[in-house]
């Protein structure tokens, strides 16, 4: 099966993550945001990983390195080193804050598949926050290292056993398993409240990170079908004022990964990397000014800012509201009654689960207290869901109720298979798309990310045995 991975948890490193992501236990979180000059370092190593030229090298060293720093190694020697880093971390899970022993911020890059030791890199605490070091961890030793959850072996007569035991290790969240087309287990665990004691229960909501790329999938291939617009059209169709290195972009591309945009379009300051309030106008502004990772069509990198460039070319077309489209389009059609924008969410306080483990995004951390979905994630976020209501989505693409034959084909070749997500504040999802056999599963405490992942493991291979 195709492990399918939009984006490990729903944010940049421009919003410098506060926590560990489903590969690597939390470390260390700080309390408050950074500044934003450190903000601006953490996003140019984003961008200097997706990038593939010397030039980005250059401009990376002159721009962000402390003069102390760059004078140490030779350019010839910066730019081998670099190029190791970037082939080594660029696929990076996870990024830590901690103090640096010299009062600074240190931010480790970890969760790496190509690399068993962390980037660590130290910021100078004082403005204008220039990088101080730049190095290869050392390994860790076994004593030195955080406990692993033991790994979960499912089997089709343990699974509700074992979803007890992992309940009672921390386990907090919501679980439907398909087995052969039918409804093996739909069940809650652990607390959507933990002050009050408000279980988690099936229909319980949650944040459910980048999953809404599915539906800006959909809308688009919707749309396909309606005679409104051809995957294979340049984005300048469309869009207003797109700049000339940009107006070869078609929109299969932005659907694709090829698109050549960076992941985000966030900016250092920000308050919220996920939830500060720009309209579609800004979004467009700063996506289409962005500076591209490479000529569009030729390499592939993941874009959550093509998904924004795709729910505003959703509006435009269909002269609707994102949200509007999908609802009538897509949505109710489908019986999902539990899928909203933030702002939309009004069920009660005892259905709408508290994320734990991040970063607190309002005094209740609950998604009814986020705001409006900003244009910052829109088109690739900021929804809620349940875990009924993204089966009903999966099936009711699969049986064809939505979209063209054409166009189903189309949807499960641009996605399906795995999905792992989540955000900063506190939220994880995955499930898998099927055919007969899937789960879908939605936690809200994301200190216990590592345990999420053993048990998406362990339901990846339980539903994909052997009937």
């Amino acid at each position: 099966m195709k492990l399918r991975m939009k984006a490990l948890f729903f944010f940049g490193i421009a919003a410098v993550a506060m926590f560990g992501s489903p590969i690597a236990a939390q470390e260390k979180k700080i309390v408050g945001s950074p500044a934003p000059g450190v903000k601006e370092r953490m996003a140019a190593i984003e961008h200097l990983f997706q990038s593939r030229t010397d030039e980005s090298i250059t401009k990376f060293m002159n721009q962000h390195l402390a003069p102390a720093l760059r004078s140490s190694k030779t350019s010839d020697e910066w730019h081998t080193e670099i190029k190791h880093m970037r082939q080594l971390y660029s696929d990076f899970g996870t990024v830590r804050l901690s103090k640096s022993a010299s009062g600074g911020l240190a931010v480790t890059f970890g969760g790496c598949p190509g690399a068993d030791t962390p980037l660590l890199v130290d910021v100078d605490p004082a403005p204008p926050h220039l990088i101080t070091a730049l190095r290869t961890g050392e390994r860790q030793s076994a004593a030195a290292k955080k406990p692993v959850p033991p790994k979960i072996e499912l089997t089709w007569d343990n699974l509700q056993e074992k979803l007890k035991e992992a309940e009672s290790a921390g386990l907090s969240g919501a679980i439907l398993v398909i087995r052969n087309g039918n409804i093996f287990l739909r069940e809650g665990y652990g607390y959507a409240d933990r002050s009050r004691n408000i279980p988690n229960k099936p229909d319980t909501m949650f944040a459910i990170g980048s999953t809404p790329i599915d539906f800006t999938q959909g809308a688009i291939l919707k749309l396909e079908d309606m005679g409104k617009l051809r995957t294979s059209d340049p984005i300048n169709k469309y869009l207003p004022n797109v700049p000339e290195d940009k107006k070869a972009i078609t929109i299969d591309q932005l659907m694709t990964g090829r698109s050549g945009l960076p992941n985000f379009h966030g900016r250092p300051n920000d308050p919220d990397p996920d939830n500060s309030w720009i309209d579609r106008d800004e979004a467009l502004r700063r996506i289409l000014g962005s500076e591209l990772l490479f000529p569009p069509g030729t390499d592939r990198a993941h874009s959550h800012s093509a998904f924004g460039l795709l729910a505003a070319i959703v509006e435009i077309v269909s002269g609707d509201t994102y949200m509007g489209f999908l609802r009538k389009n897509m949505f109710d059609p489908s019986s999902m009654n539990w899928t909203h924008h933030y702002e939309d969410v009004h069920a009660g306080d005892e259905q709408v689960a508290i994320g734990y483990g991040g970063r607190d995004a309002a005094s209740v951390n609950s998604p009814k207290n986020w705001g409006k979905t900003s244009w910052l994630v829109l088109g690739s976020g900021g929804m809620v869901s349940t875990v009924g209501d993204l089966h009903r989505w999966n099936q009711a693409v699969r049986d064809g109720k939505l979209l063209s034959s054409a166009s189903t084909e189309k949807y499960w070749k641009v996605g399906g298979g795995v999905f792992v997500g989540g955000n900063m504040h506190g939220f994880y999802t995955s499930y898998t798309t099927g055919p007969n056999s899937m789960f879908f599963l939605c936690t809200n405490d994301i200190a216990q990310s590592d345990r999420s992942e053993k048990l998406t493991d362990a339901l990846v291979s339980l539903v994909n045995k052997p009937k």
